[in-house]
């Protein structure tokens, strides 16, 4: 029998959630059921995963081409669909997805949803732009022959807008990454400048407005927990100066920029804030999860999702513009969180959210659809 031969699209391999999701996906797949190959839109950037793909012998076919270059884009799918003659075209995001559809010809397509696009575009974007991003998406959902949302929320969301050809997988985590027992007498460079007797809260991800993440630096300085605690933010974004100047030089607040190592981060810290105002389902969210920290989240349905069936951690949640709630519950986490406790809150989220059991589900997908 022959193996099924799938083609992923996607811009590139960029340090992100939906990179670490891909690599779960294609890591995790029986190479003896499946071939596979990535190709990739744009040229790599400076914080691209492209290595962590090819150490474990995926096939990537990288760019050279800048974002604008469309046609030369367009030219390498179709040849690379012609010579390849893939069963399967798997894609994620809108440029991949369109440039995909156009030589896919009877090829099946799977795309994968990973946000609300009737709510993120518009928080993103300009009016005229948010309703085009809109537009292609609702396009692609409907010239696909399956679209996969990463979340339940966002299937319900996409259901109520009319469509039907919509099933969930939920993103999963790299346990063997993320695995709080791997990092307890682990030593990394900032972990010696910081008194591990404080309380440490952390944020990872972008800095930017959907993650609204000023009202998490306001409500750490106003609590009670800004002079025996830190709060450490991971990742960048456009209100990184902003946030930074909000901060106003309090020495306990501390911006680390992009990291390579975020589990050694998570180790560390005892608390993660996510004041999220949309999401896919948080990779973030799910990898502090993973690692055991107590969780304070913002109350959006996303969020909600992840609590279901989680039954040993630590769940808090405020509304996303409610200050004082937050306020008050930072104020309230008076205590470090040992090894043992971490490894019980992590347990029900290593079983509900493993890479690997995300990609076995995709797995099960590429067989269904062949099999019809």
């Amino acid at each position: 029998m022959s193996k099924i031969k799938i083609l992923y699209v996607v811009s590139d391999l960029r340090r992100c959630g939906p990179t670490n999701q891909l690599y779960g996906i294609v890591s995790n797949l029986d190479k003896k059921i499946f071939d596979f190959k990535i190709i990739t839109l744009n040229k790599e950037p400076d914080n691209s995963e492209v290595n962590l793909f090819l150490n474990k012998e995926i096939n990537v076919i990288s760019s050279t081409d800048d974002k604008k270059n469309i046609m030369s884009q367009i030219k390498k799918i179709r040849n690379e669909i012609r010579k390849y003659n893939p069963d399967i075209i798997h894609s994620s995001g809108i440029r991949a997805n369109i440039l995909a559809s156009i030589y896919k010809k009877d090829t099946q397509q799977i795309i994968t949803l990973r946000n609300n696009a009737y709510k993120e575009y518009p928080m993103r974007l300009n009016k005229f732009k948010s309703f085009i991003a809109i537009k292609l998406t609702e396009i692609m959902i409907n010239k696909s022959n399956y679209c996969v949302c990463c979340s339940e929320c966002l299937k319900n969301i996409y259901s109520e807008h009319g469509f039907e050809n919509i099933i969930t997988i939920q993103n999963g985590v790299d346990i063997n990454k993320y695995n709080i027992s791997k990092y307890y007498n682990n030593e990394f460079e900032n972990k010696k400048k910081l008194d591990l007797n404080k309380k440490i809260f952390i944020v990872s991800g972008l800095l930017n407005a959907r993650k609204n993440v000023l009202i998490i630096i306001k409500a750490f300085l106003k609590s009670n927990r800004r002079d025996d605690s830190y709060l450490i933010l991971l990742g960048d974004g456009d209100l990184k100066k902003e946030a930074i100047n909000l901060s106003n030089q309090c020495s306990n607040i501390i911006f680390t920029g992009n990291v390579n190592n975020v589990p050694e981060y998570l180790s560390i810290a005892d608390y993660y804030i996510s004041a999220s105002k949309s999401e896919g389902l948080p990779n973030s969210v799910l990898e502090a999860g993973c690692m055991g920290l107590n969780l304070i989240l913002s109350d959006i349905s996303e969020h909600r999702e992840i609590e279901k069936g989680i039954s040993h951690s630590s769940i808090e949640f405020f509304k996303c513009d409610d200050l004082n709630k937050l306020i008050s519950i930072i104020s309230s986490c008076n205590s470090k969180l040992q090894g043992k406790e971490k490894e019980n809150n992590s347990t029900d989220f290593v079983e509900h959210f493993s890479s690997n059991g995300m990609s076995k589900k995709y797995a099960i997908l590429y067989e269904r659809i062949l099999s019809k």
